[in-house]
């Protein structure tokens, strides 16, 4: 089983655009640029913390089987 990040889903469930989200989660609009791309392979535990708590979301809410 692969796995990758649900942030596209999460924002636009919760209506909210890259820039509000690096803003809300105090990470830089690249770095959630590439994990909403899917395009980042690691995080830091750090980074996981910031957009758990800034977007108000459990841990396993930021990853989804690969559908392939």
């Amino acid at each position: 089983m692969e796995i990758e990040f649900n942030l596209d889903v999460i924002l636009k469930k919760k209506k909210i655009g890259l820039r509000e989200a690096a803003r809300i989660c105090a990470l830089s609009y690249p770095t959630i640029q590439k994990i909403a791309g899917n395009k980042s392979n690691q995080l830091s535990l750090r980074t996981i913390e910031k957009l758990c708590d800034g977007l108000n979301i459990k841990l396993s809410e930021l990853f989804r089987e690969k559908v392939k």
